[in-house]
C-alpha cells in the first residue's frame, strides 16, 4: 500500500514539474486584426524546475548589499536571479509562487532593477523590458487572460517596474507627431499604465495617478477620432474607471510651490475648460471633477484674481471662432456667440438697432459660464463650480446675461421669420390647405423655441441659485430686470414673433381667398380670410403656433403692440410675395381691406335703404322747391353776384353778412330750429 502510494505521489510530482516546464498558451480575447495595447505576450521558459538552486540563492543578501553595489555587480546580481524570475516555469507554477524563496528573489530583482536604473538607466532597460513581458503574460487589452499578475503584486516594487516601463513610452509620445503611431502608442502607454494599478492592487500611489493624468487630454483626443464600436474604443474606455476613482480621491498639495507647478502644467495639458457633456468623453464624472479642480484653484493667473488664466482665455477665444457654411443665422442654436452677433449686425442691422442689441461686453469669467450654460456644454452644477472659483461679481455677470439672452431670442426671431416665409411662399398649397399645413409645419421652429427656452431656464436656474444667496443682490436692480425679462419670455414671445408671424399667415390667407368649409352635427359652416382676420384683431383667436409661449390669446389693444414688434424685428422684410419684398402699405390694404368688408357691405346695403325710402315718397322733392324758392328770393333782393348785398339794401360786414344769410336761411328751411338759434339771428339782425 505503501509503495503505491508512494509511486502515486512521484507520479504526481513528475506531472506538475513537466507541466511547469512546458510553455502555457494564454487565452487571447478576439477581435478584428492587431490593434495596439491589446497583444497578447508569453512568458518564456528558460529551463526546468530546480527547487534545490532556488533555495541556494542568496536573496536576501542580495537586497542588503543593493545600495553599495556598481551597475555591473547589480546588472551580475540580476542574472543570478533571472532564471527563477524570468522563467515561466517558475513564477506560473502554482505550489511555488507563494513560496518564501521566490517572494524573496522576486523582491530581490526589484530592488536590484530599481537601483541599476537609478545608476545606470541605459543598462536597466532590457532589464525592465524582461520584467515587462513575464507581468504581462497572457493579459489582452483589457487585462483579461493575465497569468502573473497574482505573483508580482505580492511586491510593490512591481508597479514601480511597470511605470518605468510606461515612462519609455511616455518618452517616444513626446517625439512622435500626432497621428496613427501616436495614437497607438498611447494605448500601449495606458496598458502599461493600468498593469500597473492593478499591481499596486488599486491602493494610493501619487506618482502613478499623476502618470495616469498627464496623458489625458491625448486619450480623449484619441477617444474622439475612434468608432463607437470599435475595439479601440472599447480599450479607451476601460479606463474611464480608474480615472474616476484617480480623481474622486486625488487632492494634491497646492501649497507646495513644486507641486503646484506641476499640477498647473497638468491642468493646462488636460484642457478642462473644453469639457463639454454633450461630447463622449473616455472620464465620466471624473472630467466635472479636473474642471471642478482647475476653476477653483487655476481660474486666473494671479493671486488677486485680476487676470484670467491663459489657457482659460485661449479656450474662450478658440470657442468663438467657430466658423460656418452660408448664414450663421441658419445653423442653429450651436453656433458662436461671437459669429451670430457679427451675422446679426451685418444682415439685420436694422433690428439690431430696433431692439437694442448689444455685444460690447468682456469675453471674460462670466461670459465663459453663460456661454458654456446656454451651449448646453455644462450643468447648472458645473457653472457653480466656475462660480465659486471666480470673484463673484454679480453686476458683470447680469449684465453679460442679459446682453447674450436678447442677442440669441433676436436671432431666433430671424431664424423663424425666414423659416416661415418659406412656408407661405409655397405654391404647392391651395388656399384651403394653407392654414393647416402652416401649422403643422410650424413644428420644426417650434421645437427650436422650446429648446432655446430650456437653455434659457437652466441659465435662469444657475442665476437663481447663485445670486440670491449673496448679501443684498436680491435687491440689485439688475437682478430684478434680468428675473422679470426671463420670467415673462413665454408670454412676450408672443409679441415678438407669434403673433407677428400670424399677422403674416392672415395677410397670405386673404391673398389667396382662403376659404374653408367646415362639416359638423349641426350642418355645413364657411369660414373665410375675412373672419379669420376679424377674430385676430378683435382679440378673439388664440395663438396658432407653439413658439414655446403660453396658449392664452392677446387682447384687442396687445394686437396694435404685437404689430409694432413686427415693424421693430422687421419681420414683413423677411416675407415676399411673388418674388418682391413685402410692402407695408399693401399689407394694410389687403388686410385691412378684408377687417372692413363686413363693415363696408353693411353701410352700402344702409345708404341703399336709405336712397330707396327717398325715392319712394315727395318728402325731399317739397324740401327742395321751399329751399329753392327761398334762394330766388333771396338772389333776386341781393342782387345775385353781389357780395355785400342785403335785402333791405344796407351794408354788413363780412362776417355779420355771412351769419345772417345763415340765419335767414335756416329759418326759412328749417322749422325745427331751436329757439337760442333763432333769438341769435333776431339779435344779429
Amino acid at each position: 500500500m505503501k509503495h503505491t502510494l508512494r509511486s502515486f505521489t512521484l507520479a504526481a510530482t513528475a506531472l506538475m514539474v513537466t507541466a511547469a516546464c512546458s510553455k502555457h498558451e494564454a487565452p487571447v480575447t478576439q477581435h478584428e486584426g492587431p490593434v495596439a495595447g491589446d497583444e497578447v505576450v508569453q512568458a518564456p521558459t528558460t529551463a526546468a524546475v530546480n527547487i534545490d538552486a532556488l533555495k541556494k540563492v542568496d536573496a536576501l543578501g542580495i537586497s542588503a548589499r543593493v545600495q553599495t553595489n556598481s551597475p555591473q555587480q547589480t546588472v551580475s546580481a540580476l542574472e543570478a536571479l533571472s532564471p527563477f524570475i524570468l522563467n515561466a516555469a517558475y513564477i506560473e507554477n502554482p505550489r511555488l509562487v507563494r513560496t518564501k524563496p521566490i517572494r524573496d528573489a522576486l523582491h530581490a530583482f526589484n530592488e536590484g532593477l530599481l537601483e541599476l536604473n537609478r545608476k545606470s538607466p541605459e543598462k536597466a532597460q532590457a532589464w525592465i523590458e524582461k520584467e515587462r513581458i513575464m507581468i504581462e503574460s497572457g493579459c489582452d487589452g483589457e487585462l483579461k487572460g493575465c497569468l502573473n499578475l497574482g505573483f508580482f503584486r505580492q511586491e510593490v516594487s512591481s508597479s514601480k517596474v511597470m511605470i518605468l516601463s510606461a515612462l519609455e513610452v511616455d518618452r517616444e509620445l513626446d517625439k512622435t507627431p500626432a497621428g496613427e503611431k501616436r495614437d497607438q502608442l498611447l494605448r500601449v502607454y495606458y496598458r502599461r499604465l493600468s498593469v500597473a494599478f492593478e499591481l499596486v492592487n488599486r491602493s494610493t500611489d501619487p506618482e502613478l495617478e499623476f502618470l495616469y493624468l498627464s496623458r489625458a487630454a491625448d486619450l480623449a483626443e484619441s477617444f474622439q477620432k475612434t468608432a463607437a464600436d470599435s475595439r479601440e474604443r472599447q480599450l479607451i474606455e476601460r479606463h474611464s474607471e480608474v480615472f474616476e476613482m484617480i480623481l474622486n480621491r486625488f487632492t494634491p498639495d497646492l501649497t507646495n510651490p513644486e507641486m503646484r507647478t506641476r499640477f498647473e502644467r497638468f491642468v493646462t495639458a488636460f484642457k478642462p475648460w473644453k469639457y463639454s457633456r454633450r461630447e463622449a468623453n473616455p472620464f465620466g464624472q471624473a472630467a466635472t471633477r479636473m474642471l471642478s479642480l482647475a476653476a477653483q484653484n487655476f481660474l486666473y493667473q494671479d493671486s488677486a484674481k485680476k487676470v484670467l488664466n491663459s489657457s482659460l482665455a485661449t479656450a474662450i477665444a478658440d470657442s468663438q471662432k467657430t466658423t460656418v457654411n452660408g448664414d450663421a443665422l441658419d445653423q442653429g442654436l450651436d453656433v458662436s456667440f461671437a459669429t451670430l452677433a457679427q451675422s446679426l449686425k451685418m444682415t439685420e442691422s436694422t433690428l439690431w438697432k430696433n431692439l437694442s442689441l448689444d455685444d460690447e461686453f468682456q469675453r471674460n469669467e462670466y461670459f465663459f459660464m453663460v456661454d458654456r450654460l446656454f451651449g448646453d456644454h455644462l450643468t447648472p452644477d458645473d457653472a457653480s463650480e466656475i462660480w465659486r472659483g471666480s470673484n463673484r461679481n454679480a453686476q458683470q455677470l447680469l449684465v453679460v446675461a442679459e446682453k447674450y439672452m436678447k442677442v440669441q431670442i433676436a436671432a431666433q426671431i430671424v431664424r423663424t421669420n425666414r423659416y416661415m416665409s418659406s412656408i407661405y411662399s409655397n405654391k404647392d398649397w391651395s388656399s384651403a390647405t394653407l392654414f393647416q399645413k402652416a401649422v403643422e409645419k410650424s413644428y420644426p421652429i417650434s421645437t427650436q423655441w422650446n429648446q432655446l427656452f430650456s437653455r434659457i431656464e437652466r441659465l435662469q436656474l444657475f442665476i437663481d441659485r447663485n445670486l440670491k444667496a449673496l448679501d443684498n443682490s436680491h435687491s440689485s436692480q439688475e437682478l430684478r430686470n434680468i428675473n422679470q425679462m426671463l420670467t415673462s419670455m413665454r408670454r412676450n414671445i408672443k409679441y415678438l414673433s407669434v403673433y407677428p408671424n400670424m399677422m403674416l399667415m392672415v395677410y397670405f390667407m386673404a391673398e389667396v381667398d382662403f376659404n374653408l368649409d367646415i362639416y359638423t352635427f349641426f350642418g355645413k359652416y364657411e369660414i373665410d380670410s375675412g373672419t379669420i382676420i376679424s377674430w385676430f384683431f378683435d382679440g378673439k383667436i388664440s395663438p396658432l403656433f407653439n413658439f414655446g409661449n403660453d396658449g392664452e390669446g392677446l387682447k384687442r389693444i396687445e394686437t396694435l403692440y404685437a404689430f409694432l414688434f413686427a415693424l421693430k424685428t422687421e419681420t414683413f422684410k423677411a416675407f415676399s410675395v411673388n418674388k418682391q419684398p413685402l410692402d407695408i402699405p399693401k399689407f394694410f390694404e389687403v388686410v385691412i381691406g378684408k377687417f372692413m368688408d363686413a363693415d363696408r357691405v353693411a353701410l352700402q346695403n344702409a345708404l341703399e335703404s336709405i336712397r330707396k325710402d327717398v325715392r319712394q315718397s315727395n318728402t325731399l322733392d317739397v324740401f327742395t322747391k321751399v329751399c329753392q324758392a327761398d334762394r330766388a328770393k333771396l338772389d333776386a333782393s341781393g342782387k345775385l353776384g353781389t357780395r355785400d348785398s342785403r335785402v333791405d339794401g344796407s351794408r354788413r360786414l363780412p362776417a355779420q353778412r355771412l351769419h345772417w344769410r345763415k340765419c335767414r336761411y335756416r329759418q326759412r328751411c328749417s322749422p325745427l330750429l331751436s329757439r337760442r338759434f333763432k333769438r341769435k339771428c333776431k339779435v344779429d339782425q
